[in-house]
């Protein structure tokens, strides 16, 4: 039923209501002013302006409290297409009216409503934050925590959740028409904390100190690159003495005669090693020089950048060298 044709009926309602005293009984000053609202609603929602016919049914409830006008307002809010809200007024009407609603009209709004139903989906939210305020599509639809869904238009919504204190939360939600959705909120809290302070204490760091030499790399380690170099050169001298004389032995026993076969593989066996073992010493020698020699002049002030090396030496002439950069 449109609100053009109930004018005449409701106006009679309202006009009775007061004076019968539905609830606490109303001044005549307001009865008046709700019937002039509800007379401006009606001619309004005859010219089609929704939103101005909207604002006088409002007025007139907030006057009168007839359950009666909330059957023009479910009109209203049906033809706005916001299903939810004329959902709502129907229920209202129907709970508030109880047996003053005549049976016809019962079956025709739970016919309004089997179709709204269809319309409408349900939003539960969850949130895992502060109080906050719930908007749904910038109105405001209560606080959290929420113990029911909400009911909503189907379509794309808009959830604003606004703390007090803190950053609002922002979603948009898919509803189809008779389903319920679930949103679940979580809000990342930043207190500024490192979560690993006790455990890894912080270190401080002078960036302008110049940095301490490894171990291995200051100037006792230089003393004894240059200790091992002269080590090895000493025994390089020796070696190649001793090959010399075996070579010289080795010669002098060719011009002897009469000499045996096996004197002479002793001799050359002899000095076979001892060319060996100097040559060993004698490349030994030369990359324990360049080493030391590197250590001298590239040992580490504040600006060279520091290294480490390690140095090994096993006998005959085996020289084990590892380095970082």
């Amino acid at each position: 039923m449109r609100c053009a044709t109930v004018t005449a009926l409701l106006t009679l309602i309202l006009a009775r209501s007061t004076a019968a005293g539905q609830g606490e009984p109303a001044a005549e000053g307001s009865a008046e002013r709700a019937r002039g609202c509800f007379q401006r609603g009606v001619e309004l929602y005859d010219e089609h302006d929704l939103d101005g016919a909207e604002v006088e049914f409002h007025r007139a409830y907030d006057l009168a409290k007839n359950f009666r006008i909330l059957y023009n307002l479910g009109q209203i809010a049906q033809e706005r297409h916001d299903y939810a809200a004329a959902q709502d007024l129907f229920y209202r009407y129907l709970r508030d009216g109880g047996p003053q609603v005549a049976s016809d009209r019962v079956q025709m709004v739970e016919g309004e409503l089997a179709k709204l139903r269809q319309r409408v989906g349900r939003l539960s939210i969850v949130y895992d934050g502060p109080e906050a305020e719930v908007l749904v599509d910038q109105v405001v639809v209560g606080r959290t925590p929420l113990r029911t869904p909400l009911t909503v238009n189907l379509g794309r919504r808009r959830v604003d959740l606004k703390p007090r204190q803190g950053e609002n939360q922002v979603r948009f939600v898919d509803i189809a028409g008779g389903d319920t959705v679930a949103l679940h909120v979580t809000v990342e809290t930043d207190d500024g904390e490192d979560p690993f302070d006790e455990a890894l204490p912080a270190r401080t760091v002078d960036a302008h100190a110049p940095a301490s030499p490894p171990v291995g790399h200051t100037s006792g380690s230089v003393g004894l690159a240059w200790t091992f170099t002269g080590v090895m050169a000493a025994s390089t001298v020796v070696a190649g003495v001793v090959a010399y004389r075996a070579s010289k032995d080795l010669q002098d026993a060719r011009q002897t005669y009469p000499v045996t076969g096996d004197e002479l593989d002793n001799k050359r066996h002899t000095a076979r090693v001892a060319g060996w073992v100097t040559d060993g010493l004698l490349a030994g020698t030369a990359v324990l020089a360049t080493v030391s020699l590197y250590l001298t002049i590239g040992r580490p002030t504040e600006d060279k950048p520091v290294s480490r090396l390690s140095v090994g030496w096993s006998w005959p002439g085996v020289v084990r060298l590892s380095s970082t950069f």
